[in-house]
């Protein structure tokens, strides 16, 4: 006698469950073409890469924004107080604060 089979519709459920012993089957990936890799040379290219890299996504454009303003912000302060250190000597707090009488205690 033959086993009864029942109808159906999708002849993908009829297929025996897949074998644990062999890995499941991986669709080939797609490598991401980059701006730099598309024949560009000198200058072209690296104005591509700095674009893969830092602003071809906005979440990542958002971060070196922020850590620019911050290095700009340190640079910047940095610079300005070497700038008036050296063209107004003796000026400063602490060398003023050094050169005052001490303080009488009474």
């Amino acid at each position: 006698s033959v086993p009864h089979t029942p109808a159906v519709s999708n002849p993908r459920l009829l297929l025996p469950p897949p074998c644990s012993s062999l890995p499941p089957p991986t669709l080939p990936l797609r490598k991401r073409k980059t701006m730099a890799s598309r024949g560009a040379s000198g200058m072209a290219a690296m104005r591509n890469t700095v674009y893969d890299l830092f602003m071809r996504r906005s979440s990542v454009f958002a971060v070196v924004l922020l850590g620019a303003g911050f290095a700009g912000t340190a640079g910047l302060t940095k610079f300005v107080d070497t700038v008036w250190a050296v063209n107004n000597p003796g000026k400063s707090w602490a060398e003023v604060k050094a050169s005052l009488p001490p303080a009488a205690d009474d």
